[in-house]
């Protein structure tokens, strides 16, 4: 009786522990934020060599510095989905292990109690 309760726990727990997500990530979106503000940088770097008075060169200044930060930001975005699909993929990695062994228990116990 005892292991007829324990294939039914460790059945249950393979049932249960199938909780694998993937994470889908498409880089497109980043890719062409990146080029879309080099393009901008670019425009406003060759606006600022043509600027003629000082409050043309503060303004142009303020958008560089401006994407600059958006820049880095979507750098930073990025950095960040790679490193959740990283996290989530080793959790999957661990969960399909999990399922792994629990399966070799089940497989034990049943024949375990096949044979007596």
């Amino acid at each position: 009786m005892k292991k007829l309760i324990a294939l039914a726990l460790v059945t249950m727990g393979v049932g249960l522990s199938a909780r694998a997500q993937w994470v889908v990530y498409d880089p497109t979106m980043h890719v062409q934020q990146i080029i879309d503000t080099a393009q901008q940088i670019a425009t406003t770097t060759t606006q600022l060599k043509a600027a003629a008075i000082d409050a043309e060169v503060q303004k142009l200044n303020g958008v560089l510095t401006g994407l600059s930060a958006a820049l880095n930001n979507t750098d930073y975005e990025l950095n960040r989905a790679s490193a959740s699909a990283l996290v989530q993929d080793i959790a999957n990695r661990n969960d399909r292990q999990r399922q792994l062994e629990a399966r070799k228990e089940q497989v034990q116990a049943e024949f375990t109690e096949a044979t007596h």
